[in-house]
């Protein structure tokens, strides 16, 4: 039995215990077949591309990466703005870690290490010539590929300047030569990758005429320089971060007209400090999100060939608390469609230009607005229970839905081109992971992969040991619904009582109690012999704006007295000793884990604290802004919210790690959480992290840091 429980050695290995999933599931052009992303058996970090011809639902391996990466030379250095965008993402992959497909071409584009490499897919599936063909010189760097929509240019940044290809006539158009340590063009800023997720920094007209950009110029924000060492030393890195309440950087939009080869500004953030949220362009034409500094107000604005702030709203979302951004907007050549929550659940409303709308509202909360057909909206959500998430066919004429997955669960969608099937990626928490293929309108399945009724998968001889989990509500102080998991220890005795760890996140934006098959890491505490508690506390994500607005100017306040109540839940529990209870959390969480320990003394033994923030005045503006307004506007939050203050009532004992490279949540915040310890004369254990940066996903630093978790909390608790 013992040979078979989850461990930090166990955790970081190859093969996984995740097995070998496909990822990223989208179908081809034509709809023929299903690509999909999977790791290797023996190399868990490396990817490759695989297929699934719907006519025969036979897999195969499709590009092997290392095919690829013998076709040029090795490139193995990322640049800043690399290192920057897989942080970004949270993608620590290698191989085939994206892939786009050529417009109106059966040719496949995939990037890996600066480089940028064309598939023919009739060759690749022929297996004859050539199939793969390098698009740029070994001795260059690129990244943020866009194809034009008509399939014959290939836009992409090259050191912080923007360029497109002419993929037929193999000719290189420069389009920016102004970029410098502090001007990028074409790329995502900081803010907008890391907190708003948009990803992208340039968008073709679907005319191909035009091509929209942005140019950053981080020059207004202030500098502030931190130490970020590794194993091989320290260096200073003089960091532009923009600290909640200072200055942000200054976003232009500009477009250039291939037709006249002129470049024109048609945006800029400075003048009214807002931000540049989306980019939308569609047949019907290019849509600019735009939102105001406090994040209260998110306009839609239609570009009419004139600067955007000569342009009229088409649409808005506002509130007195905060918008939360979405990527749910659609066009169907006519009507526009997005999602809004201004009656408190996230729900849809299609507009028109002339202000007109239309709502459809019979799914109580939408997670993501999929496709717009002639005839229905498809989109995913809940009806009864957040902790599930089901797929819906709303009719368009009548505004009657029908519920598409059956399975109790939560379910991930990639719908077909003509809304005729989709792929289900869906688990419960009684159901391993499950992938099918089925159709929309009889509902029939053809399974794609299923980790139950494959006896080779890793994870397999884990199945006798693994802990199923107690799903239940109580209620906040308001009435509202809290919901928890709470996950048992291995081998309870009959009248044995164990210890509990509070494994908290806690923050916005965020949702942990969810009816899907148990994470690694809560195995691996529960294996461990704790049992594992979690709730999503008021504030959290995917339960709507009335229950988000309680945190509003107020972190570190309602959010720390929830989880606390959460607790009451153990008293009904045999095997749960209350005397000896833990919290555990990572970023948001580390910092809950310092706030239930200063607020919490009575009820937690000890604690640990995962990169937290220390004060939110060191975290930046679009996050903490949000929620929490300025540190002029809201003084008395902030001071409230702030760790150090209430350090003088931590008495338990205490674990602080953190990554020695985190440019997200700056490791000055457990410097400071160090220094006031110290000077208050309280112990605690430190764990630091040379090169790690704020995910800590590398495979020695995931081993080391959950060992000393586990000893830590074996030994405190």
């Amino acid at each position: 039995m013992a040979d078979h429980i989850v461990t930090p050695e166990r955790l970081a290995a190859s093969p996984s215990l995740l097995g070998t999933p496909p990822q990223n599931l989208s179908f081809s052009p034509n709809d023929d077949f299903v690509v999909f992303r999977a790791p290797s058996a023996d190399d868990r970090q490396r990817y490759s591309l695989y297929r699934i011809d719907l006519s025969t639902m036979q897999q195969s391996l499709w590009i092997d990466s290392n095919d690829i990466k013998t076709s040029t030379s090795d490139i193995t250095e990322l640049t800043a703005e690399e290192r920057a965008q897989r942080e970004r993402q949270r993608d620590f992959s290698h191989g085939i870690t994206s892939f786009l497909w050529r417009p109106y071409h059966n040719e496949l584009l995939i990037p890996i290490d600066g480089q940028a490499f064309l598939v023919d897919v009739e060759r690749v599936d022929a297996d004859s010539g050539e199939s793969v063909k390098a698009l740029f010189s070994d001795s260059t760097r690129q990244l943020g590929f866009q194809w034009s929509p008509d399939g014959t240019k290939l836009s992409f940044v090259r050191d912080r300047d923007l360029f497109y290809l002419d993929v037929a006539a193999d000719t290189e158009h420069r389009l920016t030569s102004d970029a410098s340590e502090t001007v990028m063009n074409g790329l995502p800023d900081f803010l907008a990758a890391e907190e708003m997720h948009r990803f992208t920094g340039h968008w073709w007209s679907k005319d191909t005429t035009r091509i929209f950009y942005t140019k950053t110029d981080e020059s207004s924000v202030e500098v502030s320089y931190r130490l970020e060492i590794d194993a091989a030393g320290s260096q200073t890195v003089a960091q532009r971060y923009p600290y909640a309440g200072k200055r942000n950087p200054i976003v232009e939009v500009w477009v250039y007209d291939l037709t006249r080869g002129e470049h024109q500004r048609i945006y800029s953030t400075e003048p009214n400090d807002d931000y540049l949220a989306r980019v939308y362009t569609t047949q019907g034409g290019d849509f600019f999100l735009l939102q105001d500094r406090l994040q209260q107000r998110l306009v839609y604005r239609k570009y009419d060939n004139q600067p955007l702030e000569d342009t009229t709203d088409v649409f808005q979302e506002v509130s007195d608390t905060w918008v939360n951004l979405s990527n749910d907007f659609k066009d169907d050549g006519g009507l526009n469609f997005t999602t809004d929550e201004v009656n408190g659940h996230r729900q849809i409303v299609a507009f028109n230009l002339d202000g007109t709308q239309a709502r459809f509202d019979p799914i109580t909360h939408v997670t993501r607005l999929v496709h717009v057909s002639a005839d229905h909206i498809y989109a995913t959500g809940w009806l009864d229970d957040p902790t599930e998430n089901h797929f819906f066919e709303i009719s368009r004429d009548t505004g009657t839905c029908r519920r598409l997955t059956a399975e109790p669960g939560w379910h991930e969608i990639a719908l077909n081109h003509d809304a005729s099937a989709f792929i289900d990626r869906y688990s419960s928490d009684t159901r391993p992971l499950s992938i099918e293929y089925t159709a929309v309108s009889s509902g029939s399945a053809d399974s794609i992969y299923s980790q139950i009724e494959d006896k080779t998968h890793p994870y397999t001889p884990f199945l006798e040991n693994h802990l199923h989990a107690e799903f239940g509500t109580l209620s906040a102080v308001d009435g509202q619904t809290l919901y928890y998991r709470l996950t048992p220890p291995i081998d309870r005795g009959e009248n044995a009582t164990h210890p509990i760890i509070l494994y908290v996140y806690g923050g916005p934006g965020a949702q942990k109690v969810r009816n899907e098959w148990s994470p690694l890491t809560v195995q691996m505490l529960a294996q461990a012999g704790f049992g594992v508690l979690e709730v999503d506390n008021r504030g959290s994500a995917n339960r709507g704006r009335h229950f988000e607005a309680p945190l509003y100017k107020s972190m570190g306040t309602v959010e720390v007295r929830d989880q606390i109540a959460g607790l009451e839940v153990l008293r009904s529990v045999s095997w749960a000793d209350i005397s000896r209870v833990g919290v555990f959390g990572h970023s948001y969480g580390g910092y809950m884990s310092l706030m239930l320990l200063c607020h919490g003394a009575d009820h937690f033994k000890a604690g640990v604290a995962v990169a937290p923030v220390c004060s939110w005045q060191l975290y930046d503006t679009h996050y903490t802004e949000r929620f929490m307004s300025t540190p002029d506007l809201n003084p008395e939050g902030y001071t409230t919210g702030d760790v150090l203050p209430h350090l003088n009532n931590l008495d338990s004992p205490l674990l602080l790690m953190h990554g020695m490279a985190d440019d997200n949540v700056l490791f000055t915040n457990s410097t400071m959480i160090m220094a006031e310890l110290q000077k208050l004369n309280k112990p605690f254990d430190l764990m630091t992290y040379p090169g790690a940066k704020h995910s800590m996903q590398e495979p020695e630093v995931t081993v080391h840091r959950f060992t000393k978790i586990l000893e830590f909390f074996r030994q405190q608790l």
